[in-house]
């Protein structure tokens, strides 16, 4: 990993939202420190991000908004914060040797860590009205934090939709699926694909999932 990129300035709060585990969309992206193949190191407005995986690929980058969408196959996304407090580490400083214990979220509670907004993605069939209803959301507050003049949506355009509640969140561990997840939060999977704006029940290692109340 030797490149670096530099973003200008940032105007969101950092989000991911990840899609088909084929593509990352990831927003508040303050600079690419390093990126290869199989990895990359972000800079965000919400810390340190790692992510790993093979045939890694920039596909966008937008370095107005601090904006990077990324393709290939991914195995994991770290936190470098979550990696330090589980190591004890004072600074970001490693010895070549040095053994790091990965967190485990294997029996994974919900996050406190609050979502300030979600990325959705414009689906066929999709309006304000039934994504404003989806996210309890007045509609003209969704116009107005999209920056939106007319009622008028695209098929995959972007749509950031802001909190109106303390969410809980679950990170996705290895042998987790929608039915366990379910299960576990006494919700049902089609509750939990339409909230995430998921088309299908694939998920990945490191997803975060909303779940709904």
């Amino acid at each position: 990993m030797d490149k670096m990129l530099e973003i200008s300035s940032v105007s969101q709060n950092h989000g991911i939202s990840i899609n088909e585990r084929k593509s990352i969309y990831i927003t508040g992206v303050l600079k690419i420190d390093n990126f290869d193949e199989e990895e990359f190191l972000l800079e965000t407005n919400m810390g340190y991000l790692v992510i790993k995986g093979t045939n890694l690929e920039i596909i966008k980058l937008d370095t107005k908004d601090g904006i990077v969408s990324i393709k290939g196959s991914f195995i994991s996304m770290t936190y470098i914060d979550e990696l330090k407090k589980a190591n004890n580490l004072e600074n970001n400083n490693l010895s070549i040797g040095q053994e790091l214990i990965i967190p485990d979220y294997s029996n994974n509670d919900p996050i406190e860590k609050p979502i300030n907004e979600i990325t959705y993605i414009v689906q066929k069939g999709d309006s304000l009205w039934s994504i404003a209803k989806k996210y309890d959301i007045n509609v003209n507050d969704l116009k107005s934090y999209n920056n939106l003049s007319s009622n008028l949506l695209n098929i995959g355009q972007t749509l950031l939709i802001p909190k109106t509640s303390d969410y809980q969140t679950y990170i996705v561990v290895s042998g987790d699926s929608l039915y366990k997840i379910a299960n576990k939060f006494n919700t049902t999977i089609d509750k939990l694909k339409s909230v995430n704006n998921l088309k299908n029940d694939n998920l990945s290692i490191g997803q975060v999932l909303i779940i709904p109340s």
